[in-house]
């Protein structure tokens, strides 16, 4: 169990420095984002990030990470199976959050039906690709392929941030920032679709009923309690986004910039474990599961915590060299949020 443990850890460690390295650009990102958008276009991007983490706490059901339970228990053609009803899944996922993320959705918030109705298609495309792409971030793991993850995860980060970046320095405009956006996450979908032909082959059979409803019936109490994980956490910005003109948006929404922060490395250890935890009860060994859950818990509390504390002693200067002078509204609600997280 320790050889397994020290392995798992080294895993998690590699899987963990990818997502930091991703969350450090996507972090800088805005440096140029506030420096080249006016404060009002800015929190309209802000928003739409808003809108689409909030139906991929919804629409997705958990299908993605629900491989964590089948793949590694199951033989090659039944492996294909799963993955396929998975993709399948989250294209219906995708056109879903498409039309609710849409000028069309005659409930959706004024202030987001206003940034579709101002941007055409780009929106609710985005919508759709981002949810179908978002299973590249849990298949390469659910296969115990982690170094593959790692560089696939620091690559397409690097890509987003610098094509990004050269829209917004070249424009100084939201409308072709977001047709960026669009393309690198397409790229992202076409990678899916590569590695999912060179591992398991792009043939059928899609779906088998017996299947997708064991798939479905492990997914959804997850899907459920995610949701109002999720949507709790979320419901004070868009409270603030209803509330709040969109230029103010922007400087509370930089707050939350913590919570993904704390997220990247619960996933990072999470992604890593789940596997080899799956297999263990697979075969009964109940003490060994907990044992690893024990183990992934210290790891992402020795991580989070010493960054929750920088930020809350830092947040003054953290906020002015990222987000500019202009945000300093948000240090306050930093604060709270560091505080909250621990």
């Amino acid at each position: 169990m320790n050889a397994i443990t020290a392995s798992l850890a080294r895993r998690a460690l590699s899987l963990g420095t990818a997502n930091a390295i991703d969350y450090a650009l996507q972090f800088l990102l805005p440096i140029v984002l506030t420096r080249t958008l006016d404060p009002a276009s800015f929190g309209q991007y802000r928003l739409l990030w808003l809108a689409v983490s909030t139906l991929m706490l919804i629409t997705p059901m958990c299908m993605a990470p629900s491989l964590y339970y089948f793949l590694p228990r199951s033989d090659r053609p039944t492996q294909r199976i799963y993955i396929n009803q998975t993709l399948l899944f989250m294209v219906g996922a995708g056109i879903v959050s498409a039309w609710a993320i849409s000028a069309w959705n005659p409930l959706a918030p004024s202030s987001l039906t206003g940034i579709a109705a101002g941007h055409g298609p780009v929106v609710p495309a985005f919508a759709l690709m981002w949810i179908f792409a978002s299973t590249l971030d849990v298949l390469p793991t659910a296969e115990e392929r982690v170094g593959w993850q790692a560089k696939v995860i620091v690559s397409l980060s690097a890509l987003r941030a610098v094509v990004l970046s050269a829209t917004a320095i070249a424009t100084r405009e939201l409308y072709p920032v977001l047709w960026a956006l669009l393309a690198v996450t397409t790229v992202k979908a076409a990678l899916l679709i590569y590695y999912v032909g060179r591992h398991h082959g792009l043939r059928g059979p899609l779906a088998r009923r017996a299947n997708f409803v064991a798939q479905l019936r492990q997914a959804a109490p997850f899907a459920l309690s995610g949701a109002l994980h999720g949507v709790r956490t979320q419901a004070d910005q868009w409270i603030a986004a209803s509330l709040f003109s969109v230029a103010m948006f922007a400087s509370f929404s930089i707050a939350t910039v913590l919570a993904p922060m704390v997220q990247i490395f619960r996933e990072s250890v999470n992604h890593v474990f789940l596997p080899s935890m799956s297999r263990l009860q697979s075969t009964g060994d109940f003490r060994g599961m907990l044992g690893l859950n024990n183990r992934a818990n210290a790891m992402v509390a020795l991580l989070a915590y010493p960054l929750l504390a920088f930020a809350f002693v830092f947040a003054d200067p953290l906020i002015t060299l990222v987000y500019t002078s202009a945000y300093l509204d948000a240090v306050p609600v930093l604060r709270i949020y560091a505080v909250a997280l621990v």
